[in-house]
């Protein structure tokens, strides 16, 4: 398992306090999540109008 960072050194390669990474990080994913959920639901959507025309 890869040491973890130290925070400075962290900061010197990213350029930025890992704790607002992590922030970041979950708002992405759950960007990414819901346009996950969406595709899905224009699935069924589409299915629905297939089995009704």
């Amino acid at each position: 398992m890869p040491r973890r960072p130290d925070p400075i050194e962290y900061r010197a390669v990213y350029g930025t306090d890992p704790s607002k990474n992590a922030e970041l990080l979950r708002k992405v994913i759950d960007i990414l999540n819901r346009s996950e959920a969406m595709k899905k639901a224009e699935q069924q959507l589409a299915e629905k109008d297939k089995e009704t025309a």
